[in-house]
């Protein structure tokens, strides 16, 4: 009969992420959190986990309380996932690792109840428990999870423990910088529509300027080609005629003119420039 070392035990055990007011393995986001008699309140915030829950089985335990039942997300999210605590039913659940989970059972929970509320994945099936009864069950897949806690939403989350067991790995750099990249294109792209989306008929930006007229046409072209706009773009052709219509008599005016006409697609243009600050 096998034996099972002491490293293997160990691994076996779960890891606290937190118990009673002392949270050492969470972090705070949003909001911040409340420490309580009993644990601990979230009030529009989260308590993020320092580590990311990786590939196989795993099992999250927390003893939760809240203090309405108006579903308001309060609950656990895992990655992209997320398991409401506070809806009318019960439980419910949503996201990809959930996909082929069968509906919920309904529990009736009394607001401010605490229950414990346990997700668990062996091989590939995983499992939804609340105080031991099965809430629902679906295969999953074993792979990466990412990073998991516990959120308020728009509603109020006590917790007084939280624990963890499985393969639990620091977030990868790569995976924050990949993140973080893709949230700033994403904020540029929206910069970019909003400000094509304010140009006047004439070509200019802020025509309404009239001790500036070519300032804020210049630094508005200047800034959508850094932002990748390209130079054949017709907001940028026309934002150039109306520039090459008006002479600046400012420094304010002349210093955004020259660093649209400066811009390296705008070579063409730079007698322009020239031609302005000799005028």
């Amino acid at each position: 009969m096998p034996t099972v070392s002491a490293a293997q035990s160990k691994a076996a055990e779960p890891t606290v992420l937190s118990e009673g007011r002392r949270a050492p393995g969470l972090l705070s986001r949003g909001q911040p959190w409340k420490p309580e008699t009993l644990g601990i309140q979230l009030r529009g915030g989260a308590a993020i986990s320092t580590l990311e829950l990786g590939a196989g089985d795993f099992l999250l335990r927390a003893r939760l309380c809240v203090d309405e039942r108006k579903g308001q997300g309060a609950g656990l999210v895992l990655g992209e996932n997320q398991i409401v605590v506070d809806a009318p039913g019960g439980v419910e659940w949503s996201g990809p690792l959930f996909s082929q989970f069968q509906k919920p059972v309904a529990f009736k929970l009394a607001a401010s109840a605490v229950f414990t509320l346990e997700v668990e994945r062996s091989g590939e099936q995983l499992s939804v428990r609340v105080d031991g009864e099965l809430a629902g069950t679906g295969r999953s897949g074993t792979g990466h999870v990412g990073g998991f806690g516990l959120v308020a939403g728009k509603g109020t989350l006590r917790f007084d423990r939280f624990e963890a067991r499985g393969v639990l790995l620091p977030p990868s750099p790569e995976d924050k910088l990949a993140k973080l990249e893709g949230a700033i294109d994403a904020a540029i792209e929206r910069g970019v529509a909003w400000l094509i989306e304010q140009q006047q008929r004439d070509g200019s930006w802020g025509n309404h300027q009239t001790v500036y007229p070519a300032g804020m046409t210049g630094l508005a072209l200047y800034a959508l080609q850094r932002a990748g706009v390209r130079a054949d773009h017709p907001s940028i052709q026309r934002g150039y005629a109306y520039l090459d219509s008006v002479e600046p008599r400012e420094t304010y005016g002349m210093s955004f003119a020259l660093l649209a006409y400066g811009s390296p697609t705008e070579s063409i243009r730079r007698p322009s420039a020239r031609s302005a600050c000799r005028s």
